[in-house]
């Protein structure tokens, strides 16, 4: 997993863990810190270890897994062209809905707010689209240097101090909107009046501000529990018919962006 550090990861273990408790299969879960050389390093390690499933993003990486004898579930993303399954939502059509969200609340000039995360330029991708095709401003990219709130804070306060000032900002998480929407506060900064926020996650600290968090809610347990059901048809020799699952995503409107607290 990219981190051990985001608690929509650990549903995803947990889903595989409910998948697998009954096969006699043992998780090793490895983190490479949103990191290529990490990912490089510890693919390298878990194969060492002959894993039945590992999981991978990497191009170079995905050839050397073609190669190898295991089953392969991806997770997290779509891909037209999986190693062997991929298992999650549309990270561009996540972006794409929460974009138009906002528009048809009025706001036109939006941010976006990415980091670490290699699945954020996708993210950043499908927002910008919905806004070209309405003849909106393209929106104004902040590239967070962590995921925390510490680092959500500081790209609002950036956000704010630019011209024009936008009027709604979609962070790539949950954990980062939080900072964003605590960095409002301090200035006092109406949200969202003057200023609209939502993240992805559905994270619990999202909900629980005084003003709740719209977000885009992805089915993090159900990923990990699909994927390890998929990689146990794969070890009993049941081929599955879809080499691409989607799980789909949902907008939660709440009262960050003016939805019912």
């Amino acid at each position: 997993m990219p981190t051990i550090g985001n608690s929509v990861f650990a549903d995803t273990v947990a889903g595989l863990a409910d998948a697998l408790s009954a096969s006699g299969l043992q998780l090793l879960p490895g983190d490479f810190g949103y990191s290529d050389e990490g990912e490089r390093r510890l693919l390298r390690t878990l194969v060492g270890c002959q894993p039945e499933a590992p999981v991978v993003h990497d191009p170079a990486l995905r050839r050397m897994l073609r190669g190898l004898a295991v089953p392969v579930v991806e997770t997290w993303d779509l891909t037209a062209h999986p190693v062997d399954t991929v298992i999650g939502f549309s990270n561009e059509g996540a972006g794409a809905g929460m974009a138009r969200h906002f528009l048809a609340r009025g706001r036109r000039r939006l941010g976006f707010v990415g980091g670490a995360d290699f699945r954020a330029p996708a993210r950043a991708v499908g927002f910008a689209t919905p806004l070209a095709e309405a003849g909106a401003p393209p929106p104004v990219g902040i590239v967070a240097p962590g995921l925390g709130i510490a680092e959500g804070r500081q790209a609002m306060a950036e956000l704010l101090g630019r011209a024009p000032e936008p009027e709604s900002a979609f962070c790539a998480s949950d954990v980062l909107a939080v900072g964003a929407l605590l960095e409002c506060r301090r200035r006092g900064v109406a949200v969202p009046g003057r200023m609209a926020i939502a993240g992805l996650g559905n994270l619990e600290i999202g909900r629980e501000p005084t003003q709740a968090l719209t977000t885009v809610a992805v089915p993090a347990h159900e990923i990990g529990r699909r994927a390890g059901e998929l990689a146990l048809d794969r070890l009993r020799g049941r081929a599955g018919q879809r080499r691409v699952v989607d799980l789909g995503f949902s907008i939660l409107e709440r009262e960050s962006t003016g939805g019912p607290g």
